[in-house]
């Protein structure tokens, strides 16, 4: 009688795990993506890329995979030397991305040559600048 029971449970449990399993792969792999709405295209995503400023100075902008959506890699050359160069963690936050360095808490907008505060860029129609004075274009 024990060892009925016992087959009974085994099978029981089997049935169980089988199903659950059976379950988890029916779902489509993306199914979460789908729904989750950090994963819709941020306004930020076209900010990917080498941005310019004036004498040599750059900023790059980089998806960080490991961190998931909304969150980017800058590279910022802000003076001449390599000893001025910060890679910083960034995370968008309305229309922007939001990031830490030496100086303090900062946010890198879009805007044109005349957001920057700079001569050199004014004519510039497509840059992201941090403060008046900093800024990199594309054009």
């Amino acid at each position: 009688m024990k060892r009925k029971y016992l087959l009974l449970l085994a099978f029981a449990l089997l049935s169980a795990c089988n199903k659950s399993t059976q379950t988890a792969a029916d779902k489509p792999l993306n199914a979460e993506v789908k729904t989750n709405p950090v994963s819709q295209q941020l306004p930020v995503e076209s900010w990917v890329g080498e941005w310019f400023g004036v004498e040599g100075l750059y900023l790059k902008v980089e998806k960080d995979e490991m961190a998931g959506p909304g969150n980017y890699i800058l590279t910022m050359q802000t003076g001449p030397d390599d000893s001025s160069r910060e890679i910083l963690s960034g995370v968008a936050i309305d229309n922007g991305i939001r990031f830490t360095r030496s100086d303090g808490v900062h946010m890198l907008r879009l805007g044109n040559g005349d957001d920057t505060g700079l001569k050199w860029l004014a004519d510039k129609t497509t840059c992201l600048f941090v403060a008046p004075g900093e800024g990199y274009c594309r054009d």
